[in-house]
């Protein structure tokens, strides 16, 4: 049940902004129970990336915490999109700059688990 409503609800969830949105988007993708097909997990990840990038501190935490929901079920290659490597440059730049200087101790600690997590032995070129 909670797979189907994530399937119907999450693509017009991810048009939503704001953190309100992005923890519904969070709630709904991990109760899922069941992997996401790649198109709407590459849409999670693109949503993640983007958030990442906000101002607030709480909101790049909550856009850390969907970007590892996005790469823990994101074994498909289809789910990093038309461009892999680019986005996979994107992801590790970004987690790396989150966690060496970011602000929050929290989002700098989740950065840099999900770096190291994910990431082992990947550089950006």
């Amino acid at each position: 049940a909670a797979a189907g409503l994530a399937r119907r609800a999450l693509p017009r969830l991810l048009a939503c902004e704001g953190a309100a949105a992005a923890e519904a988007i969070f709630a709904l993708a991990y109760h899922a129970g069941s992997p996401l097909d790649a198109p709407l997990a590459h849409r999670l990840l693109l949503r993640a990336v983007a958030d990442s990038e906000a101002a607030d501190a709480a909101a790049r935490l909550g856009a850390l915490k969907l970007l590892g929901l996005a790469l823990a079920g994101g074994g498909s290659e289809a789910v990093w999109g038309p461009k892999p490597e680019e986005l996979l440059r994107m992801v590790v730049r970004r987690l790396a700059s989150l966690a060496a200087i970011d602000s929050s101790r929290e989002v700098r600690r989740l950065a840099a688990s999900l770096e190291a997590a994910a990431f082992r032995g990947a550089h950006p070129s």
